[in-house]
């Protein structure tokens, strides 16, 4: 199958296109959160590569969070619009489990932790040497909050391991290339959802934020304001 896989939860961002050759096709943007001026310029250098037209991608893959606000609102709605302006299905696929599927099999419990701001973390938690032992699925909480749903011998890594080193110094550490995801596992696991249970609906597919981002924080707290001196 020819994916078309977008990733943009964090910093590091690219596409990649898969099925078209032996190897997959990666094309990286800039390290930074400006995905949305190369998302589309690297997905026509990705298929120009693969000597493909855009009607012969036969699924969209994207990376919708947790993560970057800003960077998975950019992939989710750009991966959307391709899914229906090529008449294509459109997957999208957890973060976090993204970062755990670049971890080597046989490590145990691994815990991709990813910097939420705001004095919080994302984190989730899996197993890859038993696949049937469940941890648990992305949530976002402070370091200590998270760090104390994990077991003592979870391995843990990421970026928000960086920023809070003595919240996760209890546990073991994990390799930094780790810490950036592939969108080439992106694709992967969004064939493996959609044998399972088929595509996301394009209208309905969101990003995931697990809170309010901090617009809509400030609009609350205007209109609270705003509420108040109203008041008679």
């Amino acid at each position: 199958m020819r994916v078309l896989a977008i990733e943009t939860a964090t910093a590091y961002g690219g596409v990649a296109l898969l099925g078209a050759d032996p190897r997959p096709i990666r094309r990286s943007f800039p390290l930074g959160l400006t995905h949305g001026r190369h998302i589309l310029i690297e997905v026509d250098r990705a298929v120009a590569e693969a000597g493909l037209r855009p009607k012969e991608i036969e699924l969209i893959a994207v990376d919708r969070g947790p993560g970057s606000y800003t960077g998975i609102r950019v992939g989710v709605t750009a991966a959307k619009c391709l899914a229906r302006a090529l008449g294509i299905p459109v997957v999208g696929v957890d973060a976090l489990r993204v970062l755990a599927e670049g971890v080597p099999h046989g490590y145990g419990w691994v815990a991709p932790i990813v910097d939420a701001h705001r004095r919080e973390v994302y984190g989730a938690l899996f197993d890859r040497s038993d696949p049937s032992r469940e941890g648990f699925g992305a949530l976002v909480g402070s370091p200590g909050e998270v760090a104390d749903r994990l077991p003592p011998d979870a391995v843990v890594f990421g970026d928000g391991v960086e920023r809070y080193p003595e919240v996760f110094a209890r546990f073991r550490k994990g390799f930094a290339e780790w810490t950036v995801p592939d969108p080439v596992l992106v694709g992967a696991l969004a064939v493996q959802a959609l044998h399972a249970r088929g595509p996301d609906d394009p209208v309905s597919l969101v990003p995931v934020y697990l809170r309010p981002s901090e617009a809509e924080i400030k609009l609350r707290e205007r209109r609270w304001k705003e509420g108040v001196r109203r008041e008679p």
